[in-house]
């Protein structure tokens, strides 16, 4: 079965609380998988201790600091609840600031994921992310941050998705990467960025094998 863009969404931004509740819709379709990114506190290590949608904990999968800036966490839940639930944050302190987006797919391995993860600290533009896939039919996700002037857009192969005030955006690849290796997405039009990519696989389809008639 192959991976499917399904929606993505720009959660907004919360400085109230411990923690932050946000609507976002899952449309129905087979092995789902959904992925949140988020920015928040402007220190050495983020404030979110964890997510929830629907009430399940969400894995976090990547993290890091654009220069001196805010710090980002990528975060996934395979076979995410259909239709509109609610994703929670938590957070240390009280009152501190996040932003955040979101983006789903469908036909997606529910089983062994992620395939691959990368961490990208820019300071030049164009800002990369390149992961070895292991898997055939790969997509390749990219959350970036950035801390320094200028517009994000999208580079080569590359499909901007959700963008939070141009700030912390996602990006992906728009297809399958096949045959598996080394795979590049990149963004444009800032110099000072952090990605947080992410490769995952699709769901494989069953082969109940071939036939044989008896004589």
């Amino acid at each position: 079965m192959a991976i499917a863009y399904q929606e993505s969404a720009s959660l907004g931004t919360d400085n109230t609380g411990l923690t932050w509740t946000v609507s976002y819709t899952v449309a129905t379709g087979t092995n789902r998988i959904l992925f949140v990114g988020a920015s928040d506190v402007v220190a050495a290590s983020s404030d979110i201790t964890g997510i929830t949608y629907g009430g399940v904990s969400m894995t976090k999968v990547a993290q890091g600091r654009a220069g001196s800036d805010r710090y980002s966490t990528l975060w996934m839940l395979v076979n995410p609840a259909s239709g509109a639930n609610n994703i929670v944050f938590s957070r240390t302190t009280s009152g501190s600031y996040i932003e955040a987006v979101a983006i789903s797919y469908s036909g997606a391995n529910q089983t062994s994921q992620p395939d691959g993860t990368a961490v990208n600290q820019d300071t030049s533009d164009p800002n990369d992310n390149t992961i070895t896939t292991t898997a055939d039919n790969c997509w390749h996700l990219m959350l970036v941050h950035r801390a320094s002037a200028g517009t994000l857009t999208a580079g080569s192969n590359t499909t901007i998705r959700a963008n939070n005030s141009n700030n912390t955006t996602f990006f992906d690849g728009n297809g399958a990467i096949t045959p598996a290796g080394s795979n590049t997405i990149t963004c444009s039009g800032v110099a000072t960025t952090v990605s947080l990519g992410v490769t995952f696989s699709p769901a494989v389809t069953s082969n109940p094998g071939a036939f044989f008639q008896m004589f």
